[in-house]
Formats: C-alpha cells, structure tokens, sequence
C-alpha cells in the first residue's frame, strides 16, 4: 500500500468506483490557473494559538500553517458577534451597512442586497461548498453548490475531514471555493467530544487570561473546556491539509484560517475590547505566499472578500471598505491603513448596547452610544462568571474594569502598549486629550463613510426604540410562559422564540 500522496484524478476514479458522485462536465476538465480557495472559521476563538505564543495549549497543525504562511498579528473582527461578524465575511461590509445587527436565529437578517462572496466566485467558474453554519440572512440568497457536515457536526476532526474529502470528489477538476466553519471553540466548552481529545487538558493546567484579571476554579474549568475545543480544532484543520496534500491541491490552494471573534468569555465576545475583536489570521498559498511571514499592520475581516475576489481574478467592487491582503502578503513594507474600526450594535435582541470603536497601532477608543441612558445589558457573555465574581472581590483595577463593562462612561480610551488588557480608562486623562480628539474624529469620519446609521441621532434613537419595544413585548412574553409552564427557569427553544423580531424590521438608512 503506497503512503504517497493521490493524485487527483487517480482519486476521483477511485472515488467513482467506490459510488462516490463525481460529475465533471466536458468544458471543465482542461487544467485552470485560477486558485483554489479554503476559508476556515472557528468559533469564538481569539490568538490563543501556539504560533501566537499561548503556551497552555498545543496547535501543531495550526503552527505548521502559519509556519508554511503568513500569520497576522493585528487582525480584527467588525463585531464580536456571530451573526454580524459572518455577514462581513461573506460581504465585505460592517454589519450596519447590511442591516445585519444581531444573531439571525433571533430574527435579525440583511437588509441591503450586497454582493455576496460564494455568489460571486461562483458566477466567476468555482464550485462552492460549505460545512457548518452560515448564520446570516436570509441563508438562501447564499450560493453554495455543496452542504456538507450541520454546524454541531463539525466537533468531529474525521468528520470533518472525511466531508472535505467528499467535497472535493464533487468539485472534480474545477477551481473550488469552501467555506470550512468549526463549531469549537463555542460554549458550552466541552472537555472531550467522541474521544476528542485523548487526554483532554485539566483545570489544573490552565489559568484564565490577563485581562479576565481573576482566577478561580470555575473559570480554570471554562478556559481548560476551551482549550480542548481549540485542540480540536487544530486536528480538524491538520485532516484537512492532509487532504489536500493527498490530493496534491496543497500548492494550488489559497488557505485562510480565522476566528469569528474572541472567547465567550467576559470583556471578549459581544464587547468592543481586545479580547473581543482580535483574531487569528493565517494565511497559505506555497510559490504564491511566503513562508514564515509575521505581519503587524491593522487587518479586518472585512479584507477577506477583497483578497479571495483579488486572488480569483474577480474585479473587486469599489464600494467596499476593505482591501485585497496580497501587497502585505508580498512585503511587510506595503503601505496600508494606520486605524481600524469596529462596532457592536446587538446580540440578542435583549443585548442591544450600541458602541463603535477606533484604535491605532498603540491607542483604543471606545464610544458608547447609549451610556448616559443604560446599563450594559450583555456585560457577561454564554454563562461565564467572570464579572460577578469579580465585583464580588477586592477593590483594585480588576473590580474597575469589570463594573466599567456593566456601567460604561461614554468614553473609554486604553494605551495598549503599557496596558494591552484595557484596565485603566485615560479617557479624562489631560495630557492624551489630544488623542481622545483624534481618534473621535477620525471614527466620526469613518461613521460617515460607511453611512453609519447611528450617527444620526434620529437613526440612533429609531434604532433604541425599537430594540425597548423588542425587549418589553419579550418580558411580557417570558412571563407569561413562566406562568403557563409553571417554572422561573425556561427551555432555551421557548426563550428563543419568545425574543424573535419582527423580519420587517427597519435600519435606518437601509432601503427595505
């Protein structure tokens, strides 16, 4: 039995002989030079990566990537948020340019008809497919050729591997384009998942991150449940270039590998800190990128569109606000962006906080929009006990930091050079008053390019109505199914559809 790799086409014979559906039409089976494209996704994971330094796990499979590649070490997320921060990805848009808010299972959809990236690689000759979830609305306006693996599926790494492999029997000779998304590492964090891993990592091996700022059991528990869904992820990532690479597609593959946004854990997802927005972001192509190759420059998600489009030879529509990652693939010298923006508008339609963000290569901005009026609703994030516990103990910069998630001021400003996990808010600071001007201007600026319909103050206030209206026919809702039910603790499924908005909802500045 030969260990070498398959050549494709002695592959897809075999696969023929074996049942396997494999159709190639007559006009495609002449050699193409455009590249194959793989866009890995992972759940709610930030660089907690050993090729990002994190020593409490091990990624070999993910370091060889960025080894063989380009690793990203500022690369951002538009929102921490699921459903938003997808919709950037397949559009190359911020989430209030398509209208998509908030988490689509909650009912919050796109409303503006942007371009869509498998659409368009489609129309340009690439077989399309995807595994896991999609997440944004309306689904069917996406153009997918192939569903593989349902998102809950996907905690398999043979699983995984196995369904690429079937994908890539179905793509045949075309160029292909998939959409790899990996339910790890999305709470609840589940230590072992049929077997996975053999030994997973124990509490005692962990310790919870900086800018959680405590340490207690219950999170060693949550962060060590975390890494095993993170080692998942990497075996799953290692069958899928092992498949390629048996296939010997390895070198004609542009292979990107992405987080969706940070951990669910508290001042990470659904926030506009660090942990929340910073991502892992590599990037692989052999003979076409190099290796080895560590670039600090600001990149976001919504660069990805701009760089699959570039790499395919589709023209790349000018409206869009990102750019094509080739020139800092090519050279750490290329000229690029000195500020990035970020967002969060909602969650759950009870999660409404809007905040739009700014940072530079050493300060933070944070605005919040509607600090005068509110609390933080979503000051803690799927279950994570970090904020409680921490106002609980000791006064000090932890305590501070974790009420000032729950009560923002309408200004936070952070100097991530002398404090990366954003303890100390100098917004009122006089000697960086000239910063706080800058960057405030500078998001004013970007807010207006992108038409931002929060500023506005008749499109913000249009927008906090509705989302009270939302929020109050829900209480009265869950009340009376708590009665009905006679229980104070309902099913998820019943909370679900008890917060579920209106699909005409309206986004100021979105035509319907």
């Amino acid at each position: 039995m030969s260990s070498g790799p398959t050549p494709r086409r002695d592959f897809l014979k075999a696969a023929g002989a074996l049942g396997l559906a494999v159709a190639l039409p007559p006009a495609l089976a002449e050699e193409t030079a455009k590249p194959n494209l793989l866009l890995i996704c992972s759940e709610d994971m930030g660089p907690t990566l050993g090729c990002y330094g994190d020593t409490q796990v091990a990624t070999p499979n993910l370091d060889q990537l960025a080894a063989s590649g380009v690793r990203f070490g500022n690369a951002f997320v538009t929102q921490a948020s699921c459903s938003p921060s997808r919709s950037s990805i397949l559009t190359g848009l911020f989430p209030h340019q398509t209208g998509q808010l908030g988490l689509a299972h909650y009912g919050y959809t796109m409303k503006s008809k942007p371009v869509k990236l498998p659409n368009a690689l489609r129309k340009a000759g690439y077989y399309t497919g995807i595994m896991g979830k999609i997440h944004v609305g309306p689904e069917n306006s996406f153009a997918f050729d192939y569903k593989g693996l349902p998102h809950g599926k996907t905690h398999n790494p043979e699983a995984v591997g196995k369904d690429f492999r079937a994908f890539l029997a179905q793509a045949g000779d075309r160029p292909f384009f998939f959409y790899l998304n990996l339910i790890d590492s999305h709470a609840p964090m589940i230590d072992q998942v049929d077997g996975v891993p053999a030994e997973p990592t124990q509490p005692d091996d962990v310790r919870p991150w900086p800018w959680l700022g405590i340490d207690t059991p219950e999170l060693r528990k949550r962060v060590a449940g975390y890494y095993n869904g993170v080692r998942r992820v990497d075996l799953a990532v290692g069958e899928v270039m092992r498949a390629l690479a048996d296939l010997q597609l390895d070198a004609t593959t542009l292979v990107v590998f992405i987080g969706d946004h940070g951990p669910a854990f508290s001042r990470a997802k659904t926030t506009n800190y660090e942990a929340g927005l910073k991502i892992p972001l590599l990037v692989r192509q052999p003979g076409t990128v190099p290796p080895g190759g560590v670039r600090d420059q600001l990149v976001s998600t919504v660069d990805l569109m701009p760089t699959f489009f570039a790499a395919a030879g589709v023209p790349v529509p000018g409206h869009l606000p990102g750019r094509p990652l080739q020139p800092l693939l090519a050279s750490a010298d290329a000229p690029w962006r000195t500020t990035l923006c970020a967002e969060f508008t909602s969650h759950g339609p009870a999660n409404y906080y809007p905040r739009r963000s700014i940072r530079d290569d050493r300060y933070k901005l944070i605005l919040n929009l509607e600090a005068a009026s509110r609390a933080n609703p979503v000051a803690s994030v799927d279950g994570c006990p970090a904020t409680k516990q921490a106002l609980a103990g000791p006064d000090g910069a932890i305590k501070e930091a974790h009420a000032r998630a729950v009560h923002p001021p309408l200004v936070e400003l952070y100097d991530l050079a002398e404090d990366p996990s954003e303890l100390r808010n100098l917004a009122e600071e006089p000697k960086l008053a000239e910063v706080r001007t800058r960057l405030l201007a500078q998001l004013e600026q970007w807010r207006r390019d992108t038409a931002d319909p929060t500023l506005d103050p008749a499109g913000l206030k249009a927008l906090t109505d509705f989302h009270d209206q939302v929020r109050a026919a829900a209480q009265q809702k869950l009340a009376a199914e708590k009665q009905r039910l006679g229980t104070q603790k309902l099913p998820a499924k019943v909370v679900n559809q008890c917060l579920q908005i209106q699909p005409d909802y309206a986004v100021p500045g979105i035509a319907p």
